[in-house]
């Protein structure tokens, strides 16, 4: 599916009109490895730099649903996320760990 999607890459940075979210945002939330890796691979999707309607970067996502193979995706794609932190102050590393600690 998203090898087809991906044909027209401009209509990657779409936005949904309910929380601004854009199809990498959807595929990391989701967990979905192999759509995540299909669209980090388009220069649309690699503008991983925006943040989701609560102010939180891809790897924020990744790493408050303990989906450790996409965390490890974007870490490839991009090593400064690491240090990326959230509107909130938290760094990825911190949402994950209270995540673990929650679950």
């Amino acid at each position: 599916m998203a090898q087809l999607l991906t044909h027209k890459p401009a209509t990657l940075d779409a936005l949904d009109s309910y929380h601004h979210n854009s199809a990498v945002h959807l595929a990391v939330f989701g967990g979905h490895n192999e759509v995540v890796a299909q669209l980090l691979n388009h220069k649309a999707a690699a503008e991983d730099c925006k943040m989701d309607f609560k102010g939180r970067h891809l790897l924020h996502l990744a790493a408050e649903n303990c989906s450790g193979e996409v965390v490890a995706l974007l870490l490839a794609h991009n090593p400064r996320l690491i240090n990326e932190r959230e509107t909130a102050g938290q760094r990825c590393i911190m949402l994950g760990v209270v995540r673990l600690q929650l679950s």
